[in-house]
């Protein structure tokens, strides 16, 4: 025969094997699946197989045990049944039970083998299961999770802002993907708000071809509430977070006050936007911007009030932008803050900045 055909036939036999273990392997395969104290022992004995394992569990994964197998187990279970003194449960509830764990406990040792053999053959059965998630149980979910290697990453809305009781503008979206970044089709996606009060149109979805899923997301009605709503799957999970506005329009800072010297102009210049509920840029607020230098006194009551340092400068709002780059501090000391007000919007309040001699 030719080195062709050599490595033809070599070719062909690895294949049968793969998919049709030799006898001797079949055991080692089966007393794992059966296994209930198992050794570290008899999972390194089916992970040595490699794929010549692949093929049978992902049967066992995918079809449970035999119905010989079940046979037998129900047939332990009826046994146990009758030596109960005074059963609380019916016989059929408790063949139900057993049956279950049963199962359960098969299919979860074949994704655990099938994790640690790794292989790409491998990895396809588990990626499999997991598009077929729903039709398995706990202890398979569990063993899916930690066996399988998945990257969940927001797609889109990750940080936003909206109205109270209203739907934020950009749908939060998830994109799933395999251990080699390929995206995963018809993967089940569970959204879940975490506070906030809100609700989602769609709470389980399932990603598309691209690897993507979506939902509409409502905040709560909280006063500037946090809202937090969190995509999971299997033990995964990313967040998404929204903050709750009225709807009217407030400044916001787009370069803060800085440190500086007195004397000196404060650099950067402080700039300060207007915008929406969405934090869309507000065009329309084209009034006088009224800025003031104040130190915040917290009271051990929880609340704060304002003290003015009688420093203010005014700026005009252009393009619902306003700048102040003449901020030069005639003062000295710590814990500043600039409060920026102007007609129409809901005025902003800075960060903390020193100011030295």
């Amino acid at each position: 025969m030719s080195g062709t055909g050599i490595r033809l036939l070599a070719g062909v036999v690895a294949v049968l094997a793969a998919c049709h273990p030799w006898p001797g392997e079949r055991e080692v395969i089966r007393r794992w699946l059966l296994c209930e104290e198992c050794t570290a022992g008899e999972l390194d004995a089916v992970v040595s197989l490699g794929d010549n394992a692949t093929g049978t569990l992902r049967e066992a994964l995918e079809q449970g045990p035999s119905a010989s197998g079940r046979k037998h187990i129900r047939r332990q279970a009826e046994a146990r049944y009758s030596r109960l003194r005074a059963p609380t449960v019916t016989l059929s509830r408790w063949l139900a039970h057993y049956d279950s764990s049963y199962v359960n406990h098969y299919q979860a040792h074949a994704v655990t083998a099938l994790g640690q053999i790794g292989t790409p053959e491998a990895r396809a059965a588990l990626l499999d299961a997991v598009q077929r998630d729903s039709a398995y149980g706990p202890d398979v979910l569990r063993a899916l999770a930690a066996a399988t290697r998945l990257a969940l990453d927001t797609a889109a809305g990750a940080v936003q802002s909206a109205p109270r009781d209203s739907f934020v503008r950009v749908d939060p979206a998830v994109l799933v993907r395999d251990s080699t970044g390929q995206p995963l089709a018809n993967v089940r996606v569970l959204f879940v708000v975490d506070s906030g009060g809100g609700q989602v149109t769609d709470s389980v979805g399932r990603t598309n071809a691209n690897g993507l899923v979506s939902t509409r997301w409502a905040l709560g009605h909280g006063p500037d509430s946090a809202n937090v709503l969190r995509a999971k799957v299997l033990r995964r999970s990313v967040t998404f977070r929204a903050t709750g506005h009225g709807l009217r329009s407030r400044l916001v800072f787009v370069v803060q006050p800085s440190n500086g010297t007195r004397g000196q102009p404060m650099m950067p210049g402080v700039r300060l936007a207007g915008v929406d509920a969405w934090d869309q840029r507000d065009t329309t607020l084209a009034d006088t911007a009224r800025a003031r230098v104040v130190r915040v006194i917290n009271l051990s009551t929880g609340a704060a009030i304002e003290i003015p340092t009688g420093y203010t400068l005014t700026g005009p709002m252009v393009g619902g932008q306003a700048d102040f780059p003449s901020l030069i501090p005639n003062f000295f000391g710590t814990g500043f803050r600039l409060r920026v007000e102007v007609a129409g919007a809901t005025s902003a309040l800075s960060q903390p900045f020193d100011v030295v001699r």
